[in-house]
Order: structure tokens, then sequence, then C-alpha cells
């Protein structure tokens, strides 16, 4: 999973995600999973799980799609207003544009893209001059002093490539700066 999360993808499909796995697995998984900026898909039935990945909860009843802008506990909180209020159609449209707007205004700040490219192609570069370095580690496998070497410039430009992702991290989450 965390392999595949590395990987230039957009999305992730998941079904039971958390089952079998040890609490401490689960709590990795789901650290793993707020970082990933594609979209992804689950089915779970663990409601932590759920709560604490899902901004956006769909629920399949009759065959028809209702989708509900949140986690778990909102979608519990809507279907019990929709079941006591309104037919289910007239509100969840009018809560659709309420948790657009409001989303809208939560994210108003928005990612710089161009600044975005270029933080992107520049940890691009380092992490081929890392894996340019660990192939000439290879090759150089009996000379301790050009090891040595570089080694050294692997970790100046492995702290340099961490330094571009909190950047990158914090231009393409505006709002958590």
């Amino acid at each position: 999973m965390c392999l595949l999360i590395q990987q230039d993808i957009n999305t992730l499909v998941l079904d039971e995600p958390t089952n079998h796995l040890d609490i401490d697995s689960i709590e990795m998984l789901e650290e793993s999973l707020q970082e990933f900026r594609g979209t992804i898909l689950f089915i779970s039935h663990d409601r932590y799980f759920i709560n604490k990945i899902a901004v956006q909860t769909i629920e399949l009843n009759k065959r028809k799609l209702t989708k509900y802008l949140g986690n778990y506990d909102y979608y519990k909180e809507k279907r019990g207003q929709i079941n006591q209020q309104q037919p289910k159609e007239e509100v969840s449209k009018k809560e659709e544009k309420k948790q657009i707007k409001s989303i809208k205004k939560t994210h108003s700040k928005k990612p710089n893209h161009h600044k975005i490219n270029q933080l992107e192609a520049q940890i691009k570069t380092i992490e081929t001059k890392i894996v340019q370095n660990n192939a000439k580690a290879q090759n150089h496998a009996t000379n301790p002093k050009k090891l040595q070497e570089i080694m050294e410039e692997n970790t100046k430009l492995e702290s340099e490539r961490d330094s571009l992702l909190k950047k990158w991290l914090q231009a393409t989450n505006p709002h958590l700066t």
C-alpha cells in the first residue's frame, strides 16, 4: 500500500482496508492515506476509520446513490434529519449546495499550481540524483572513501528533498498553514 501511494497514481480503490490489521497498522495506514493527494474510494465497516478518512459518503439504497459531503458522523446526522423532515431528494440537493459553499469557504486559499509544479520538478531531480548515487555506490562498494563521499552527498540530497517536500505540502494544502 505504501509503495502504491508513493507512485504517481491519483486513485485508490480499497475494500475493507482495515480488516485483519492491528491498531498500529491501522494508524499507519490512516496516516498514509491522509497524506495521499488523490481520490480514495473505499468500503469499510470501521466507523472510526471512515470518520478519519472520508470527506464524502455515498449511500446506496434501493438502487439509488445519495451523496453526503462529510464523514460517517455527518452522514448519520443528515440521514436522521432527512428522515424526520422533507423528502430525501429535496434535502440532499439543498444540503449539498450548503456543504459546497461551506467547503469553498474553508478552502478559499487556492494552491499555487506554478509553485507546486516547480517544487515537484525539483523533488524529481533530487530523487533522480539519489537513485544515480545509489547505483554509483554499488559500483564503488570496494572503495570506502568514494562510498563515504556518495553517502554524504545522498544525506545532503535527502535533507534538501525533505525540505522541498514540506514546502510542497504547504503549497498543496494552503488551508493547513
